[in-house]
């Protein structure tokens, strides 16, 4: 007998040949994982066994994988095709398919088809009445500040908590963003505005900015290219929140000084000069105040490191730790609030000794289209900056997309679900345009907030439905 390993290779065994000419005709089965693994007892490979494989390869499996069948290490033998399994069932016809497909667009497009019908009043609705009414009265103190930052009136940054949240909550895919005003896009919108001197235009061109703005997301998000933050490097974004906080503080020193006389300066080195310049006229009760006030609100931002690091230790911990971790997120309400009442006790003969916002107009926002205000009108008669306004525009939708977004997958990741980037760059185009109607001004997201949903409890997409009335009985009831 003529041993296979000597013979040349005319006559050496062909069953390897014939066995991979038969693979080849025959229709390949579903690979499964049990295919690609090894014998699980490894120390009688190659000995052969009782019944004496060929090539010592024990010719039985394993009981508890019947269809493992392997010739040597790492091979892959496909699971001989079920005989008695039933035939497949018949394609379903083109109609059905086109209207499953249809379904599938639509409510990818307008999630909350997908989520309301199923949703759960009596497990989630207290959360998410609870957790949006918090995060609006975050959206009310936060939005005011925001509005300072984006050098327009102080109305404008509610009505970005009031028609915005509610367009997210009908197309976002996030339950935890919170889509109102935003410190990066301010900072943006106030380097856009900072060529007109009047606060009523600047009002008036933001919220053209948040349409154009707007406009860039929709179109972006349509076309699936929310890749395209992906360009945008680490060191990039850092720089620009670094120089964003030193604009902040710069833009911020002439409410802190109480500077309300103070002449309007485009840039930066202009703003340094007007400060300097108004600098006798600083209000002194209302500087100590402020001062006071930020190291108020840096002590419960180390109150809150703290809490949250004994938190994650293992144990017992005090009643106190929960209430005081919650209250420590929503500092800037506690700000305000004792700011209100020291200003209230402070007055003299009706009039507060520090210096204050002013009247707020009455009642909920009008139906206005952008184009239609004056101001923009005049920009787009006579194209003074227009192209430097929808460029800019894009700048600044770029930049709350990534905003965000950032935030958004940030609780995703750690509460295990899914958001649809492109999707949620539609809904936050969305959000601005039709904000834009109601005089906002270009919405972002925020990570103070956005925690802060995850700390209360926010379950769905049902609590930016609740912003809507909180903030829009807040308008109504509390303004004017």
């Amino acid at each position: 007998q003529v041993d296979p390993e000597r013979a040349p290779q005319h006559a050496r065994p062909c069953a390897p040949r014939a066995a991979l000419a038969m693979a080849s005709v025959l229709p390949l089965p579903k690979v499964k994982k049990a295919n690609l693994s090894v014998p699980s007892d490894l120390n009688t490979f190659g000995r052969g066994d009782a019944s004496g494989g060929a090539g010592g390869v024990p010719s039985t499996t394993s009981p508890r994988d019947d269809d493992r069948r392997v010739s040597r290490i790492a091979d892959m033998v496909l699971p001989r095709p079920d005989m008695d399994s039933k035939p497949m069932k018949e394609v379903s016809n083109g109609s059905t398919d086109f209207l499953q497909s249809m379904k599938q667009t639509i409510v990818g497009r307008v999630p909350v088809l997908g989520w309301l019908p199923y949703y759960n009043f009596k497990r989630d609705f207290f959360y998410d009445f609870i957790g949006g009414a918090t995060i609006a009265l975050i959206c009310l103190v936060q939005t005011l500040a925001h509005a300072a930052i984006a050098t327009t009136k102080v109305i404008q940054g509610p009505y970005c908590a009031f028609v915005p949240p509610f367009v997210y909550a009908m197309l976002g895919t996030s339950p935890h963003a919170s889509i109102s005003s935003g410190a990066i896009a301010a900072i943006l919108l106030a380097d856009q505005l900072q060529f007109w001197h009047d606060e009523e235009e600047r009002t008036e061109l933001a919220s053209l900015l948040a349409l154009i703005s707007g406009g860039w997301l929709v179109a972006m998000g349509l076309c699936n290219a929310a890749y395209a933050v992906r360009f945008l490097s680490q060191s990039l974004i850092s720089g620009f929140v670094t120089g964003g906080s030193v604009l902040i503080l710069v833009g911020q020193l002439r409410n802190l000084l109480g500077l309300m006389k103070m002449r309007h300066a485009i840039g930066f080195t202009n703003q340094v000069s007007a400060i300097i310049g108004a600098l006798p006229e600083t209000h002194i009760l209302g500087t100590c105040w402020g001062l006071l006030m930020m190291m108020v609100l840096q002590l419960m931002m180390w109150l809150k490191k703290y809490l949250v690091a004994e938190l994650k230790k293992p144990g017992e911990h005090p009643g106190w730790m929960i209430p005081a971790k919650i209250m420590s997120e929503m500092k800037e309400l506690v700000l305000v609030t004792i700011s209100i009442i020291f200003a209230y006790l402070t007055m003299v003969d009706g009039e507060p000794r520090l210096p204050v916002v002013g009247d707020i107009p009455a009642g909920l926002p009008g139906f206005m289209p952008a184009w239609d205000y004056p101001a923009c009108q005049r920009m787009l008669d006579t194209h003074f900056r227009l192209k430097e306004f929808c460029m800019g525009g894009f700048l600044v939708a770029l930049t709350s997309f990534l905003t965000t977004y950032a935030t958004s997958k940030k609780q995703a990741l750690q509460h295990g679900y899914h958001i649809d980037a492109s999707q949620e760059m539609f809904a936050l185009g969305m959000a601005g345009v039709c904000g834009s109607f109601y005089g906002s001004f270009t919405p972002s997201g925020s990570l103070s907030r956005t925690s802060l949903a995850s700390e209360v409890g926010v379950k769905t997409q049902m609590s930016g439905l609740m912003k809507l009335v909180v903030v829009g009985g807040s308008l109504e009831f509390i303004t004017g």
